[in-house]
């Protein structure tokens, strides 16, 4: 019977790996955008999700809850499809089927299982193509000493193409200068550095913060990873994380816990190099073609969520904002956009932002409920990743909306909270 109970259990976790691997490629991979082949991710994804959903269903399982939120909710994205328009298939692929299969999930799961164990395995896959990702950055494409395999062809505001290593890893971001020096950036095996550089920034947070897997092998590859993709926006999440995280736990081991940390005195020096380096790569960041078109979006989002404030301008429809973009904005992408914050209101309007505002404000009042400075910090970088970067309506922020909202409904059923860590 033990034999038994242990096999069923490998067989399921292979299951949560392949639907956190699934997660992950529908969160602007390579693989996701290839024009080549249509690997039908979303529809994989959702397959997986409805067989696991299936296998946590007991008899005893509580579901009134999650069928009442199920209710309001598609009533929540009618009401919002009825009084605005856009591409209604997306928003229902998106905001229905895929929400509510992973909602589903997260709360059948977090039932007889610590979340936990998912927010594990997400880090270890990610941790995983970063070290694949080192390897070929730099025997493939720095040293040429791995040759490319191929080539896929993408569309990421524009028709690209991208070497192949394998379908392990891809190049074709030639935009870095480093000392002078144009060079590639790694991109593992997303679209573009700064989607890597996002998931490399979810997966640290979550073993750094949440998990509490701080081991020097795990903090180095990150580290090295956030160096190569040449992400501003990863390199100062790492540095803030870090300056943040040390200087709560010298105030509460020094004036809470009454004990002396020889940190605390040198903390200011660390904490204004860091000040500085941040400072330095914000403003080169400010100055360069990719930096003015970060701030144009803002400026042409906010124009574009004037226009229908309430419900926004519909679901995926760029237009509005497109109608105050610059020329050489549009040049350099139609489609393209750098952050998530004015991509929800101009779309969405206040009326679907509320859901993005409600998950953010819930993690953060648990945070100061159970004093955990480390979900504090999660939580206020998470934000920050919200308002530099595009990822609205990918698969690894709906699961984020999914997660928050199953606990949420669960309210007192679950037993180990995935944010307890003090």
């Amino acid at each position: 019977m033990d034999i038994v109970r242990k096999e069923n259990s490998l067989v399921f976790q292979f299951f949560d790996y392949l639907i956190i691997l699934f997660i992950i490629l529908g969160t602007q991979s390579v693989l996701n955008a290839t024009t080549d082949n249509d690997l039908h991710i979303p529809i994989v994804l959702s397959a997986l999700l409805a067989i696991r959903i299936l296998t946590l269903l007991t008899p005893k399982t509580n579901i009134g809850p999650l069928l009442l939120f199920i209710v309001c909710w598609v009533t929540y994205i009618c009401v919002y499809a009825v009084f605005t328009h856009g591409n209604f298939m997306k928003l229902i692929q998106i905001f229905i089927i895929a929400f509510l299969l992973l909602t589903s999930y997260f709360y059948l799961y977090i039932q007889q299982h610590p979340i936990q164990q998912l927010l594990t395995i997400y880090s270890n896959i990610i941790f995983f193509i970063a070290c694949l990702s080192l390897f070929f950055w730099l025997f493939g494409t720095m040293l040429n000493v791995v040759k490319p395999s191929g080539v896929l062809n993408i569309n990421w505001g524009a028709d690209i193409v991208a070497s192949n290593y394998y379908y392990l890893y891809y190049q074709w971001q030639h935009d870095a200068a480093v000392f002078g020096h144009s060079i590639f950036r790694n991109i593992g095996i997303f679209c573009e550095a700064p989607m890597f550089s996002l998931n490399l920034s979810t997966a640290f947070m979550l073993d750094y913060l949440i998990t509490d897997r701080r081991t020097f092998k795990r903090f180095f590859v990150y580290l090295l990873t956030f160096l190569t993709t040449v992400s501003v926006t990863g390199i100062m999440l790492f540095l803030i994380v870090i300056v943040l995280d040390k200087f709560f736990e010298y105030v509460r081991d020094s004036f809470i816990k009454k004990r002396f940390r020889v940190g605390i005195v040198l903390f200011p020096l660390m904490a204004i190099i860091a000040f500085f380096i941040a400072y330095h790569l914000l403003v080169n960041k400010l100055s360069s073609a990719s930096g003015s078109s970060r701030m144009q979006d803002y400026i042409t989002g906010f124009k574009a969520w004037q226009l229908h404030p309430f419900l926004g301008n519909g679901f995926n429809d760029i237009s509005a904002r497109i109608s105050f973009s610059s020329f050489w904005r549009l040049a350099r992408s139609q489609t393209g956009y750098t952050n998530s914050i004015m991509t929800v209101l101009s779309e969405g309007g206040i009326y679907l932002f509320i859901a993005y505002l409600t998950t953010f404000l819930y993690v953060f009042k648990l945070a100061i409920k159970k004093r955990n400075y480390k979900l504090i910090i999660f939580v206020m970088m998470w934000i920050y990743l919200f308002l530099t970067t595009t990822f609205a309506h990918t698969m690894l922020m709906i699961s984020f909306l999914a997660v928050v909202f199953s606990l949420i409904i669960s309210k007192n059923q679950v037993k180990d909270h995935p944010f307890n860590y003090k």
